[in-house]
């Protein structure tokens, strides 16, 4: 029987993440958008980490049909859940 060193072992985790819309218009109303995302790693912090840095990395910006920048970014990694595969 071969047994796999801690290096070697990986675990799933589905990171739930929430990203909100911001405007530069004064009354503008924010939407919401929840991910599900996928990540590998050895143990929860190490899923924490790549969760929070995928997210950060996800912030976009752009300019709408009116002329108005909206900005999609972080505003909360709300769960963590963890898959026997």
């Amino acid at each position: 029987m071969k047994i796999e060193s801690a290096e070697q072992v990986k675990l799933f985790y589905i990171a739930k993440i929430l990203y909100k819309s911001s405007s530069d218009k004064p009354d503008y109303q924010p939407l919401y958008q929840e991910s599900f995302v996928l990540i590998k790693a050895a143990f929860l912090e190490e899923a924490k980490v790549k969760a929070l840095n995928y997210s950060k990395n996800e912030t976009v910006s752009y300019t709408n049909e009116n002329g108005e920048i909206i900005t999609w970014s972080l505003q909360q990694v709300i769960d963590f859940r963890g898959l026997q595969v």
